[in-house]
Protein backbone atom coordinates (compact mmCIF):
# COMPACT_ATOMS: atom_id res chain seq x y z
CA UNK A 1 0.00 0.00 0.00
CA UNK A 2 2.77 2.44 0.92
CA UNK A 3 4.46 1.86 -2.45
CA UNK A 4 1.17 2.45 -4.28
CA UNK A 5 0.75 5.74 -2.39
CA UNK A 6 4.30 6.83 -3.28
CA UNK A 7 3.80 5.93 -6.94
CA UNK A 8 0.51 7.84 -7.14
CA UNK A 9 2.00 10.81 -5.29
CA UNK A 10 4.99 10.94 -7.65
CA UNK A 11 2.65 11.31 -10.61
CA UNK A 12 0.41 13.85 -8.88
CA UNK A 13 3.28 16.05 -7.65
CA UNK A 14 4.91 15.78 -11.07
CA UNK A 15 1.87 16.88 -13.04
CA UNK A 16 0.40 19.44 -10.64
CA UNK A 17 3.29 20.54 -8.43
CA UNK A 18 3.10 20.63 -4.65
CA UNK A 19 0.52 23.40 -4.45
CA UNK A 20 -1.82 21.85 -7.01
CA UNK A 21 -1.49 18.28 -5.79
CA UNK A 22 -4.39 16.79 -3.86
CA UNK A 23 -4.27 14.02 -1.27
CA UNK A 24 -7.78 13.05 -2.40
CA UNK A 25 -6.51 12.54 -5.97
CA UNK A 26 -3.47 10.61 -4.69
CA UNK A 27 -5.69 8.34 -2.59
CA UNK A 28 -7.99 7.71 -5.56
CA UNK A 29 -5.08 6.90 -7.90
CA UNK A 30 -3.47 4.62 -5.29
CA UNK A 31 -6.78 2.86 -4.62
CA UNK A 32 -6.67 3.67 -0.90
CA UNK A 33 -8.58 5.89 1.49
CA UNK A 34 -7.25 9.30 2.46
CA UNK A 35 -7.00 8.29 6.16
CA UNK A 36 -4.57 5.53 5.10
CA UNK A 37 -2.31 8.18 3.56
CA UNK A 38 -2.41 10.08 6.87
CA UNK A 39 -1.54 6.85 8.69
CA UNK A 40 1.77 6.69 6.77
CA UNK A 41 2.39 10.44 6.25
CA UNK A 42 1.26 13.13 8.66
CA UNK A 43 0.72 15.73 5.93
CA UNK A 44 1.25 16.55 2.25
CA UNK A 45 4.76 17.93 2.85
CA UNK A 46 5.90 14.71 4.52
CA UNK A 47 4.57 12.74 1.55
CA UNK A 48 6.33 15.13 -0.87
CA UNK A 49 9.59 14.61 1.04
CA UNK A 50 9.16 10.83 0.75
CA UNK A 51 8.64 11.15 -3.02
CA UNK A 52 11.76 13.32 -3.33
CA UNK A 53 13.84 10.84 -1.29
CA UNK A 54 12.59 8.02 -3.50
CA UNK A 55 13.25 9.86 -6.78
CA UNK A 56 16.68 11.20 -5.92
CA UNK A 57 17.72 8.06 -4.04
CA UNK A 58 17.00 5.99 -7.14
CA UNK A 59 18.69 8.59 -9.37
CA UNK A 60 21.83 8.52 -7.23
CA UNK A 61 21.87 4.70 -7.44
CA UNK A 62 21.59 4.97 -11.24
CA UNK A 63 24.37 7.53 -11.45
CA UNK A 64 26.59 5.50 -9.11
CA UNK A 65 26.63 2.70 -11.70
CA UNK A 66 29.28 4.92 -13.26
CA UNK A 67 31.59 4.65 -10.27
CA UNK A 68 31.08 3.28 -6.78
CA UNK A 69 32.92 6.26 -5.27
CA UNK A 70 31.54 9.75 -4.79
CA UNK A 71 33.48 12.04 -7.13
CA UNK A 72 35.92 14.13 -5.11
CA UNK A 73 38.52 16.68 -6.24
CA UNK A 74 41.23 14.06 -5.60
CA UNK A 75 39.47 11.35 -7.64
CA UNK A 76 38.79 13.82 -10.45
CA UNK A 77 42.42 14.93 -10.44
CA UNK A 78 43.52 11.30 -10.90
CA UNK A 79 41.51 10.94 -14.13
CA UNK A 80 42.98 11.72 -17.53
CA UNK A 81 40.96 13.92 -19.91
CA UNK A 82 39.70 11.03 -22.07
CA UNK A 83 38.55 8.97 -19.07
CA UNK A 84 36.88 12.00 -17.50
CA UNK A 85 34.96 12.77 -20.71
CA UNK A 86 33.87 9.11 -20.98
CA UNK A 87 32.67 9.29 -17.36
CA UNK A 88 30.86 12.57 -18.08
CA UNK A 89 29.21 11.00 -21.12
CA UNK A 90 28.13 7.94 -19.10
CA UNK A 91 26.78 10.09 -16.26
CA UNK A 92 24.82 12.16 -18.78
CA UNK A 93 23.43 9.04 -20.47
CA UNK A 94 22.35 7.55 -17.14
CA UNK A 95 20.74 10.84 -16.12
CA UNK A 96 18.80 11.09 -19.39
CA UNK A 97 17.60 7.48 -19.20
CA UNK A 98 16.40 8.03 -15.63
CA UNK A 99 14.66 11.29 -16.61
CA UNK A 100 12.81 9.40 -19.35
CA UNK A 101 11.73 6.54 -17.11
CA UNK A 102 10.76 8.79 -14.19
CA UNK A 103 9.48 12.02 -15.81
CA UNK A 104 8.24 13.27 -12.45
CA UNK A 105 11.86 14.20 -11.65
CA UNK A 106 11.93 16.85 -14.38
CA UNK A 107 8.36 17.92 -13.65
CA UNK A 108 8.92 18.38 -9.91
CA UNK A 109 12.22 20.20 -10.43
CA UNK A 110 10.53 22.51 -12.96
CA UNK A 111 7.63 23.25 -10.58
CA UNK A 112 9.69 23.77 -7.45
CA UNK A 113 12.90 25.35 -8.69
CA UNK A 114 11.05 27.92 -10.79
CA UNK A 115 9.80 29.51 -7.56
CA UNK A 116 11.99 30.47 -4.60
CA UNK A 117 10.93 28.92 -1.32
CA UNK A 118 11.66 26.22 1.21
CA UNK A 119 11.06 23.32 -1.18
CA UNK A 120 13.36 24.80 -3.83
CA UNK A 121 16.02 25.39 -1.16
CA UNK A 122 15.60 21.84 0.12
CA UNK A 123 16.03 20.38 -3.38
CA UNK A 124 19.01 22.58 -4.17
CA UNK A 125 20.90 22.01 -0.92
CA UNK A 126 20.21 18.31 -0.47
CA UNK A 127 20.24 16.96 -4.01
CA UNK A 128 20.86 19.33 -6.90
CA UNK A 129 24.05 20.87 -5.45
CA UNK A 130 25.62 17.40 -5.12
CA UNK A 131 24.84 16.57 -8.74
CA UNK A 132 26.19 19.95 -9.85
CA UNK A 133 29.41 19.42 -7.90
CA UNK A 134 29.96 15.93 -9.37
CA UNK A 135 29.42 17.27 -12.86
CA UNK A 136 31.68 20.30 -12.33
CA UNK A 137 34.58 18.14 -11.11
CA UNK A 138 34.29 15.82 -14.10
CA UNK A 139 33.84 18.69 -16.55
CA UNK A 140 36.89 20.56 -15.30
CA UNK A 141 39.07 17.52 -16.04
CA UNK A 142 37.27 16.47 -19.24
CA UNK A 143 37.56 19.91 -20.83
CA UNK A 144 40.70 21.23 -19.08
CA UNK A 145 38.82 24.43 -18.23
CA UNK A 146 38.55 24.95 -14.50
CA UNK A 147 35.31 26.86 -14.23
CA UNK A 148 34.49 28.44 -10.90
CA UNK A 149 31.38 27.32 -9.05
CA UNK A 150 29.75 30.62 -10.03
CA UNK A 151 30.58 30.20 -13.75
CA UNK A 152 29.49 26.59 -13.76
CA UNK A 153 26.10 27.15 -12.09
CA UNK A 154 24.64 28.84 -15.18
CA UNK A 155 26.09 26.15 -17.43
CA UNK A 156 24.69 23.46 -15.11
CA UNK A 157 21.11 24.79 -15.29
CA UNK A 158 21.38 24.85 -19.09
CA UNK A 159 22.67 21.26 -18.98
CA UNK A 160 19.72 20.19 -16.80
CA UNK A 161 17.38 21.74 -19.33
CA UNK A 162 19.09 19.96 -22.23
CA UNK A 163 18.81 16.61 -20.43
CA UNK A 164 15.32 16.93 -18.97
CA UNK A 165 13.20 19.30 -21.06
CA UNK A 166 12.60 16.78 -23.90
CA UNK A 167 10.61 14.71 -21.39
CA UNK A 168 8.60 17.76 -20.29
CA UNK A 169 7.70 18.40 -23.93
CA UNK A 170 7.45 14.81 -25.19
CA UNK A 171 4.01 15.21 -26.76
CA UNK A 172 5.03 18.40 -28.62
CA UNK A 173 8.21 16.76 -29.96
CA UNK A 174 6.26 13.71 -31.09
CA UNK A 175 3.63 15.85 -32.84
CA UNK A 176 6.25 17.97 -34.61
CA UNK A 177 8.87 15.33 -35.45
CA UNK A 178 7.24 11.92 -34.90
CA UNK A 179 10.11 11.17 -32.50
CA UNK A 180 9.42 9.25 -29.30
CA UNK A 181 11.80 10.75 -26.74
CA UNK A 182 11.44 7.66 -24.59
CA UNK A 183 13.61 5.50 -26.88
CA UNK A 184 17.32 4.71 -26.61
CA UNK A 185 18.10 6.24 -30.01
CA UNK A 186 16.65 9.60 -29.00
CA UNK A 187 18.37 9.40 -25.59
CA UNK A 188 21.66 9.23 -27.51
CA UNK A 189 20.77 12.38 -29.49
CA UNK A 190 19.82 14.21 -26.28
CA UNK A 191 23.12 13.15 -24.68
CA UNK A 192 25.14 14.42 -27.65
CA UNK A 193 23.31 17.76 -27.49
CA UNK A 194 23.91 18.10 -23.74
CA UNK A 195 27.61 17.23 -24.04
CA UNK A 196 28.11 19.93 -26.70
CA UNK A 197 27.65 22.45 -23.89
CA UNK A 198 31.03 21.36 -22.52
CA UNK A 199 32.90 21.28 -25.84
Amino acid sequence: MKQAILHAAEGEFGIKGFDGASLIAIAKEAGVTQPLIHYHYSNKLELWNAVIRSLFGTLEEKLSELNSDEMTPQLAQDLDQKTAFAALSQLTGNFIEFSSKRPALAQIMFHEMSNPGIRADFLRKNYVARLENQLRLLTNVATSSNKSKREFSTLFTTYLGACMSPFLHASYIKAETKLDVHTAGVWKEIRQTALKLFA
